[in-house]
């Protein structure tokens, strides 16, 4: 639902820079840390990334997971008034007009690809970030992100590098992985090609807006 994208935005604004302060400031784990969200037609998805030459990826998944352990309580301790903040700049984001025609062509062409013609979606949005609370966000948090969440959906990829440890580390983190009870992936494109796929809403353009 739009809500649901809104409220994914809101929260990766406000973990973006204690993720990066922590692992790449404080814990030095590498030069990449980012997140970021986006989402296809109305899934929304929030993606954190760390790209490291001093630790494995079992290892960075590690510290990822205790960043989002310890990030509720920060979540939790946020003022009001810089929940605000946050807020206001990501409407004033929204509701920027585009300064290139391939960035508008991009947002009308990303409307009909996922089939929900919402030609406004940038006002509607500005104005449900308006209707967040921290509740919100922190029940949010709570379902779909924190680990063992009912409706949490997380994918991990790990890449690893060239080095004569490569495939015993790889064997590790995948015994780990299903061990937690993680679907651990051999061949993802033949599991796309097996998976049945998450259908998309069309809506009816002639019935937007009624």
């Amino acid at each position: 639902e739009p809500i649901d994208g809104v409220t994914t935005s809101i929260l990766q604004a406000i973990l973006k820079d204690p993720f990066y302060g922590s692992l790449r400031t404080q814990q030095q784990l590498g030069y990449i840390v980012s997140s970021q969200t986006d989402r296809l037609a109305t899934y929304a998805r929030m993606s954190l990334i760390v790209q490291s030459a001093v630790k494995p990826p079992d290892k960075l998944l590690a510290a990822v997971d205790k960043f989002l352990e310890e990030f509720r309580a920060q979540l939790a301790a946020l003022p009001d008034s810089q929940l605000e903040r946050y807020k206001d700049s990501l409407k004033e984001e929204l509701l920027q007009p585009d300064q290139r025609l391939g960035s508008e062509t991009g947002r009308w062409w990303g409307e009909i690809a996922g089939f929900q013609y919402v030609w406004d979606r940038r006002n509607q949005e500005a104005s449900l970030i308006s209707s967040i609370s921290k509740n919100d966000l922190l029940k949010y948090w709570d379902e779909r992100i924190a680990a063992g969440a009912p409706q949490r959906k997380r994918n991990t990829t790990a890449v690893f590098a060239n080095s004569p440890t490569r495939a015993a580390d790889m064997a590790k983190m995948a015994a780990e992985g299903k061990a937690a009870g993680a679907l651990v992936l051999d061949d993802p494109l033949a599991f796309n090609k097996s998976s049945p796929k998450v259908p998309l809403r069309d809506r009816n353009p002639s019935e937007i807006g009624r």
